[in-house]
This record gives C-alpha cells, sequence and structure tokens, in this order.
C-alpha cells in the first residue's frame, strides 16, 4: 500500500482511497507480450488514469483550492498506481514525491483492509473510493473493475479483478463509516462473447470484502455511487489529460455541482453532483462522442466540499445561426468591466462554452467585421448551467 498521510486522529473526517490503473502489462500493448492474455477483449493500455488518480490527490490534499469540508476534513490517503513509468510518482504541494505501490490484486486488497480500518474509527466519517481503469458491466448492479494483473492467471484471469458491487455491500456490512462514496471512472461494456464464451459469467472477480445480512444495513448510511457512463458504455480520455469523466468531476466541485446553503455559502453535495458533472462534460470541446456521468443510490443530501467564493458555472451561449462566418463574442458582468472576451474569425460551429462565477452578465455577438449587432442579452448565471441564446 502507499499510504500518502494518515493523521491517526478518530474524529470526524473523510479518508479516501484512489486507485488508476493505466498499465496492463497482460493486455495488447502491455509489457508481457510473451504472456499476452489472449482473450484481453481488445483492452489494452491506457494513459488517463494515471495523470486523473494524480489530480483527484492533488484536489483532495491541496488546503487552498481543493477539498474544503469543515465537518469532515481529508483525515487519511492512500493512493495506488499502475503507469508506464514503473513507479508512478505521486507529486503534491509541500510533500515529498511519493512512489506508488503498484494496482495488483494482493497490494490493493491490503491497501482496502488498512483503509476500512481508518475510516471505521468514527461512525461519522466519510469513507471515499475511486477507481480509474478498465472495467466490464454484466448487468445493471454487476461491475468489474480490473487491476494491473488482469490477466497473467489464463485459468481464472477475474481472479485479479474487483466484484465491485459485492465488494461495495461488504463494505456497507463491515465498515462503521455511516458516509460510503464511490467513483468508478471505468468502461460499463459487456464481456466479449468469446471471453463468457471461454470462462462463463458467474465470476466477476474477487470481492475483498464480504458480509451477510439484508439490505436494512443501507437503511441508514450514504452510499452513493457515480459511474463514470451509462450501462453498456464507454469511458473517454485523451492522450495526456485526465479522463473525461475526472475533468468534469473536478471541474463540477468548482461550482456546477454546489447547490445554495442556508449560511449564504455554497456546497457540493451528493445529490447534485450527477447533472453538475454532466454539464461539465458537455462543455468539454474535445468531446465527440456524447459520455454521461449515471449514478446509483445518490439521494441523501452528503456534503463533500464547501465552496470558498462563488460558484464556477458552464454557460452554453448559441446563436439563431449555428454557423458564423465572423463574430466577436463578449460577456460583460454587471457592472464592468468586462470578464471575458473572445475573437473567433471564423468562430466555428456554435455552441460557445465559458466558465463564469456566479452573477448577472450581459451576453453579446457582433459581427466583426461590419459590427452589426447579431444577438444581446442580458441573463443571471447559477449553477448547475445556464444557456443563453443570443
Amino acid at each position: 500500500m502507499t499510504l500518502i498521510f494518515d493523521d491517526q486522529s478518530t474524529d470526524l473526517g473523510t479518508h479516501a482511497l484512489l486507485i488508476g490503473v493505466g498499465d496492463y502489462p497482460y493486455l495488447k500493448g502491455g509489457s508481457a507480450p510473451a504472456q499476452l492474455f489472449v482473450h484481453h477483449m481488445e483492452m489494452g493500455q491506457l494513459s488517463s488514469p494515471p495523470i486523473s488518480v494524480q489530480e483527484m490527490a492533488s484536489w483532495l490534499s491541496d488546503p487552498v483550492s481543493g477539498m474544503l469540508n469543515t465537518a469532515r476534513p481529508l483525515r487519511s490517503l492512500e493512493v495506488l498506481g499502475s503507469s508506464s513509468t514503473t513507479p508512478q510518482m505521486l507529486v503534491l504541494p509541500g510533500r515529498p514525491d511519493t512512489p506508488l505501490q503498484r494496482a495488483s490484486m494482493v497490494n490493493v486488497e491490503e491497501a482496502v483492509a488498512t483503509w476500512m480500518e481508518r475510516a471505521g474509527r468514527n461512525t461519522g466519517n466519510t469513507l471515499l473510493f475511486f477507481f480509474c481503469g478498465h472495467g466490464i458491466s454484466y448487468s445493471l448492479g454487476e461491475s468489474s473493475l480490473l487491476l494491473d494483473d488482469f490477466g497473467s492467471n489464463p485459468l481464472m484471469p477475474m481472479a485479479h479483478a474487483i466484484d465491485f458491487d459485492t465488494f461495495r455491500f461488504g463494505l456497507i456490512r463491515r465498515c462503521a463509516a455511516e458516509n460510503q462514496v464511490f467513483f468508478l471512472d471505468a468502461c460499463r461494456t459487456e464481456m466479449a462473447t468469446a471471453f463468457e464464451r471461454q470462462f462463463g459469467d458467474a465470476n466477476k472477480g474477487i470481492p475483498i470484502v464480504t458480509g451477510g445480512g439484508g439490505l436494512s444495513a443501507i437503511r441508514n448510511k450514504a452510499v452513493p455511487v457515480f459511474f463514470a457512463t451509462g450501462l453498456g458504455s464507454l469511458a473517454y480520455g485523451q492522450p495526456g489529460e485526465p479522463t473525461i469523466f475526472t475533468q468534469g468531476l473536478l471541474r463540477a466541485f468548482r461550482g456546477s455541482a454546489s447547490r445554495e446553503a442556508s449560511n449564504n455559502g455554497w456546497e457540493v453535495v451528493a445529490t447534485a453532483i450527477t447533472e453538475g458533472v454532466n454539464k461539465c462534460v458537455e462543455s468539454l470541446a474535445f468531446q465527440k462522442i456524447p459520455q454521461y456521468c449515471d449514478s446509483k443510490d445518490a439521494n441523501r443530501p452528503l456534503l463533500l466540499h464547501r465552496l470558498r467564493g462563488k460558484p464556477e458555472v458552464v454557460v452554453k451561449v448559441t446563436t439563431s445561426e449555428e454557423q458564423l462566418n465572423d463574430t466577436l463574442f463578449s460577456c460583460e458582468s454587471k457592472p464592468p468591466p468586462p470578464l471575458f472576451t473572445d475573437k473567433r474569425i471564423p468562430p466555428g460551429k456554435a455552441p460557445w462554452w465559458i466558465h463564469l462565477p456566479a452573477g448577472q452578465y450581459t451576453f453579446t455577438a457582433v459581427s466583426h467585421r461590419s459590427s452589426l449587432l447579431i444577438g444581446s442579452c442580458e441573463k443571471h448565471v447559477a449553477p448547475p448551467a445556464s444557456e443563453v441564446t443570443l
């Protein structure tokens, strides 16, 4: 395991376990070609998970611009990562660079055991789990998360995958923490036919934690799960960038997943995350194929983060003509001065996406060459997102 820190406190807090798997030695393009797993299902190497897990760790532990939760501050952080650069180094401000243990089944099992113990120190704690890597889904309630040694045992490949749903229920039953939040940044496509014929679909992986009993264990706990994508769908990333989901999630924490609190501040709560992430993901310029965050049991307003100022709002701006040859778009706060000016000659296809602090704005589009007004309007923008048509 790679324990980044643990304050040893029994006071209320958040205990996080992050796993990022980009290097799969036994899958397509892996570092063990002589031991290539024949039924790799076209799954290969991933560049985004190591970056995504770094970004999540940075946000959780940054005291200046990261997670702010005075009720349940971050009290422990454990990270495992598998990248083509071995070992993967975790770089956090104010801490020495840390080599991460690889996300193999043995290491993950050890990390889960100690993470559960820390989170169980106080029943009011929040247990936070983040996984980024390959995933498989079988049905609405059956998912597997593939660790870096998946395929190393060609006779029983699922021995190196987490049976997520049994794992989650085991945590609910066995860990005292009443708040348990799961972020799964992985595909949810079904297994290949050849794989199913060879190995069957009864084995979903190793649950790591098991627990008996009925559904009453869930009754008094907040246990939301946030999937990067819908059932049967792929999750995407760009080379050298965090995944689309992680980018959307971190941007959503800046405002799109927030709601106004009774003390006039803004809070990110579990019930608002799905919509906030989806608004942010939609705004990403490189997104070519729609990807929608899906959630389960996100029905309680569990507080995850308090904003330090105004929320950042995703704003979608369109015009009556989708294709404009020559446009100057501007946005001014009330009162001035201008906060945003973007010249695009030509601007390409609408819409334009911008991110603005909540407030009142005047939006204007004019022809850059003739200065003729194309459209103008005033609008108050607020979370989760706003749309402006000029």
